[in-house]
């Protein structure tokens, strides 16, 4: 694994072991507003600024997308779901 994707694991082990109600229906529900199972970049963005207080910008969020310009349901777990169920050594 490389040093990013160590880094990113532990950010989501982090945030199932910290955020005891965290699920990734509720969260994903909450950034897709339209209810249209997919959420572009401005949803993200807003999301982000506006529900979780973290400054983001586009070219950064977007990179977050699929190559369809999208995040569906599938995509944000791969994103927040963690792989490995043994717990990572800090860096």
């Amino acid at each position: 694994m490389a040093k990013n994707e160590v880094k990113l694991e532990l950010l989501r082990q982090r945030l199932v072991r910290e955020c005891d109600d965290f699920n990734t229906v509720d969260a994903f529900r909450l950034i897709d507003t339209g209810a249209l199972c997919e959420v572009s970049v401005q949803d993200l963005v807003i999301s982000l600024e506006e529900t979780m207080r973290l400054q983001a910008d586009f070219n950064t969020v977007e990179l977050l997308l699929n190559e369809d310009g999208v995040m569906r349901y599938s995509d944000f777990c791969d994103l927040f779901v963690p792989k490995s169920q043994k717990v990572l050594q800090e860096l």
